[in-house]
C-alpha cells in the first residue's frame, strides 16, 4: 500500500504549475535581455531563459532542472520512451526477489574537481537524501533498507520491498543525481554545485549563467566551449533576441516557454528554425466526483460526449496540440492501448442529463468550473469553451477564475465541479500521476484529486505498481479500462514540446524530457 507523498506532490506538482505555460499568454515581466553577440562567440552557444538558475543542490528542490541536470548525473538515465539507460552505472543486476540492486560503475569517471566517482562516493550521496523523512514522496526512499560498498566499483542498494519502479525514479533529475563530497563545507552542508556532467558552472547572478565545458568528462564532451543562459524575462524579447541571433535557443517548457502563437510567428522566419513534437503531459477535466452532480456517472458521460476535443487542439492550440483519447499520449511507458477521439453527440448528452434529473426550465443544473491563469496559462479560454459547449446540453457552467494560491487551497479541499488538471509527464508517469492524483490514500495536497473509488481503483495501482515485466502493460490497461468505464475525466489536449533555434546550431536534438536542455 502506498503511503502519504507530500514530497511527492511538492516535486512533481512543478509539472502542475508551469507544464502549459507554452500553450497561451507570454509572461508579462521584463528583462534586461541579451547583449548583441560578436563573431568571436562562434563557440559559445546562448539560450535565452525565463529566471536565475537559483540554488542548484541536486539534493534540494529550489534550482532549475534543466541547470542541474548539466551539471549533475545520476547512476542511470531516462530514456525516449521510458527506457532506462547506463549513465554513471554501466551496468547493473536485480536480484530474484527484487530487494536487491547492484550497481557497476563506470571505470576513470571523476567530478569536475577531480574527485573519483566510486562506489564510496554514491553512498555518500544517498545518505544526503535514502529513507529520509522529506523524501517520502520518492517510493525509492520510501523502500529503502540498506547500501553497501562491495569494491570501488560496485554499489549495492537494498530495500525492504520489491519496488519496480526504482530504476525509473533513479533517473531523476532530483534528489538522486551525484554532488561531489568535496563541494560541502566543514559541517556537510552544500557549499558548491560539483558534479560529473558535462559542463561546469563559471559563474551565476540574476542575469544568467555561464557554464563552461567539462574537459574531464568521461562522455562524448559539448561541441561548443560554452554556454550562456541568459536571463531574458519577457517573451517578445526572446524571440526579438533569437532573430536577432543574440541568442542561438528559446524554447521548452521550464526554460523558455514558446506559445504556439509565438512558434507561427517564428515558422516562416528565414534564421530561425523550429523544433517540435508531442511531448509526454496530458490536460485533463476532472470532476469531483466526491459529490453531487458529479458522483452520477450519465453526467460525466455527457460532459465526455459534448466537448470537441479536434475543435479545442485546432483553436486553441493552433496545431501545437493533438486531441486526447487517453490519459496519456503514446511517448509515455505503459499507456495503454489507444483509443479513438470520441465523436461529439450533443443530443446524447442532453439526455443524459435529462436523465440525470437536470434540464431548464424544470431544473437547471448549474456548476462551477475552477480555474487559474497562473497554474495553468491558457485557462480561461479553455474554461470558456467548455461552457459554452455544455451550455447546449442544459448545464450553467460558472468559471471561476482565482489566483494561484487559491486554485492550491480549493483544489486541495475538492471544493468546485470541474477542474483543469495537467498530468506529471515524462519522467514521472504512470507512476507519479496515479500515485499522487489518483490513488485515494496519498494526502490531497495542492494538487488535487482527479478521481478516487478506494475499493475498486486503489488495488488496480496497487497491482500496477508492483508488476513486472510482462505482466506490468495488461496491469496498467485494467487502470486505464476501469476509468473509461466510470467516464473518470475528460482528456483533452496532449500538448507539443516546442523549441527554435538560430544559424549558430546546425540542428537541435530535443532530449527525452523536458527539465533537459537540448544543447550538449
Amino acid at each position: 500500500m502506498l503511503t502519504k507523498c507530500g514530497r511527492r506532490a511538492a516535486e512533481v506538482g512543478l509539472v502542475m504549475r508551469l507544464h502549459f505555460a507554452l500553450i497561451f499568454a507570454a509572461v508579462a515581466l521584463t528583462g534586461c535581455g541579451a547583449q548583441a553577440r560578436s563573431a568571436s562567440d562562434s563557440d559559445t552557444v546562448r539560450v535565452g531563459v525565463t529566471v536565475r538558475a537559483g540554488n542548484l543542490d541536486p539534493h534540494d528542490y529550489a534550482g532549475q532542472f534543466y541547470v542541474q541536470d548539466l551539471l549533475f548525473e545520476g547512476l542511470v538515465k531516462y530514456e525516449r520512451d521510458g527506457e532506462i539507460g547506463p549513465s554513471l552505472a554501466e551496468s547493473w543486476e536485480i536480484s530474484e526477489d527484487g530487494k536487491t540492486y547492484t550497481f557497476t560503475l563506470r571505470e576513470g569517471v571523476a567530478f569536475s574537481d577531480g574527485t573519483p566517482l566510486n562506489a564510496t562516493a554514491v553512498e555518500w550521496n544517498f545518505k544526503r537524501w535514502a529513507g529520509k523523512d522529506d523524501t517520502e514522496w520518492l517510493g525509492v526512499s520510501r523502500v529503502f533498507a540498506a547500501m553497501k560498498v562491495e569494491d570501488p566499483r560496485t554499489f549495492v542498494l537494498k530495500l525492504k520491498q520489491p519496488y519496480p519502479p526504482t530504476l525509473q525514479e533513479l533517473g531523476y533529475v532530483r534528489p538522486v543525481r551525484m554532488l561531489s563530497p568535496k563541494s560541502v563545507d566543514a559541517h556537510g552542508l552544500y557549499a558548491t554545485p560539483v558534479g560529473t556532467g558535462p559542463w561546469v558552472l563559471d559563474h551565476s547572478d540574476r542575469n544568467g549563467s555561464s557554464l563552461n565545458r567539462n574537459e574531464r568528462y568521461w562522455g562524448t564532451k559539448p561541441a561548443h566551449s560554452r554556454l550562456e543562459l541568459d536571463v531574458i524575462p519577457d517573451a517578445q524579447t526572446r524571440l526579438s533576441a533569437l532573430r536577432a541571433g543574440d541568442v542561438d535557443v528559446i524554447g521548452g517548457e521550464f526554460t523558455a516557454p514558446l506559445s504556439p502563437r509565438n512558434a507561427l510567428a517564428l515558422k516562416n522566419a528565414s534564421n530561425v528554425k523550429l523544433v517540435n513534437e508531442t511531448g509526454t503531459g496530458t490536460l485533463v477535466l476532472g470532476f469531483n466526483e466526491a459529490k453531487a452532480p458529479f458522483d452520477d456517472q450519465r453526467l460525466r458521460s455527457a460532459v465526455n460526449q459534448v466537448i470537441d476535443r479536434k475543435t479545442i487542439a485546432k483553436a486553441l492550440y493552433l496545431g501545437y496540440g493533438e486531441p486526447a483519447g487517453n490519459l496519456f499520449p503514446e511517448s509515455v511507458p505503459f499507456a495503454g492501448a489507444r483509443h479513438e477521439i470520441p465523436p461529439v453527440d450533443k443530443a446524447a448528452a442532453a439526455q443524459l442529463v435529462k436523465a440525470a434529473g437536470y434540464g431548464e426550465p424544470d431544473k437547471p443544473l448549474r456548476i462551477t468550473l475552477l480555474s487559474s491563469e497562473d497554474a495553468i496559462p491558457g485557462g480561461r479560454a479553455m474554461a470558456e469553451v467548455i461552457q459554452s459547449a455544455l451550455k447546449e446540453i442544459g448545464i450553467q457552467v460558472n468559471v471561476r477564475l482565482v489566483d494561484h494560491a487559491t486554485r492550491h487551497k480549493e483544489i486541495a479541499e475538492r471544493a468546485y465541479d470541474l477542474a483543469f488538471y495537467a498530468t506529471y509527464a515524462a519522467p514521472y508517469d504512470p507512476y507519479g500521476s496515479f500515485g499522487a492524483v489518483f490513488d485515494s490514500r496519498t494526502e490531497i495536497g495542492v494538487d488535487g484529486k482527479i478521481f478516487m473509488d478506494s475499493r475498486r481503483l486503489d488495488p488496480l495501482i496497487d497491482t500496477a505498481f508492483a508488476a513486472t515485466g510482462d505482466a506490468r502493460e495488461p496491469a496498467f490497461e485494467r487502470i486505464y479500462t476501469f476509468l473509461r468505464e466510470q467516464d473518470a475525466f475528460v482528456p483533452l489536449v496532449y500538448t507539443q514540446r516546442i523549441w527554435a533555434h538560430g544559424e549558430n546550431l546546425e540542428t537541435l536534438e530535443l532530449p527525452a524530457t523536458e527539465y533537459e536542455l537540448p544543447v550538449r
